[in-house]
């Protein structure tokens, strides 16, 4: 992977996985201040989700 700004090539590893148990959202109200969330995700109950988690090495 190259990203802009980057000089030379570099390898990522990229984990993909569902979401499951508890999850935090964030977002910013109209003044700039951050609002946090938290959602619960039922895997039994729902089996539509299809939200991943991704994390980048």
């Amino acid at each position: 992977m190259r990203l802009t700004g980057w000089e030379e090539h570099r390898r990522v590893v990229v984990l993909r996985r569902p979401l499951q148990g508890e999850m935090l959202i964030t977002e910013e109200d109209e003044t700039g201040q951050q609002l946090l969330g938290f959602i619960e995700a039922d895997r039994k109950g729902c089996k539509q989700l299809t939200d991943y988690e991704l994390r980048c090495w």
